[in-house]
């Protein structure tokens, strides 16, 4: 696990976001530090560092059997799309669907995974004004319809959380997301 944290970027490969154009493990590094506002467990913030592995990355799931634990493994399966061919709007859908069936660390990935790619897109917005929608399949509309219901999920599948230490932080992540979508619309009505 310490190689792995202090070389992230072996992970990622220099391959570049969608959005921003920098190099993914920024993506990656910052998901995990936020993540580390919440916990400080070693292997949830290892796990946060590479979420996108086999979704975004693919670097095959038969490579991570390989050098870690099925627990690790069934983590980032966890926090990632299963069926890439699906379209955007029904891969997305299964994704706020799947929200139930999994746990509190993967919550928290999720999450932050969230958090960070809604500021990164704000961020292109107020740079680059609308033309960044043209590098996705969906529109403004559809990117905010799907952070409202996933932000509605995490809020129910937070009522069946009994720690309620565990319960507040991923409370606070939602928060938190439901207020950078406020302003994703704002910025969005704005321009």
């Amino acid at each position: 696990l310490k190689d792995d944290l202090d070389n992230p970027q072996s992970f990622y490969d220099w391959i570049k976001r969608k959005i921003s154009a920098e190099p993914f493990v920024n993506h990656a590094i910052w998901v995990a530090k936020i993540v580390s506002r919440v916990t400080q467990d070693k292997k949830t913030i290892l796990w946060a560092l590479m979420h996108d592995v086999i979704e975004d990355v693919k670097i095959g799931e038969e490579k991570l059997y390989n050098k870690y634990d099925l627990e690790l493994i069934e983590l980032v399966k966890s926090v990632s799309e299963e069926d890439k061919s699906l379209s955007w709007h029904e891969r997305k859908e299964a994704y706020i669907n799947h929200l139930s069936e999994v746990g509190t660390k993967s919550l928290i990935i999720s999450l932050s995974d969230r958090i960070y790619n809604l500021r990164d897109m704000i961020l292109s917005l107020k740079e680059n004004g609308l033309s960044v929608f043209e590098k996705f399949s969906v529109w403004f509309e559809d990117q905010e319809r799907f952070l409202l219901n996933y932000t509605s999920k995490i809020s129910e599948v937070i009522e069946n959380i009994d720690n309620t230490d565990i319960k507040w932080k991923i409370q606070k992540l939602n928060d938190e997301l439901i207020v950078l979508t406020w302003y994703f619309s704002l910025i969005w009505n704005w321009e």
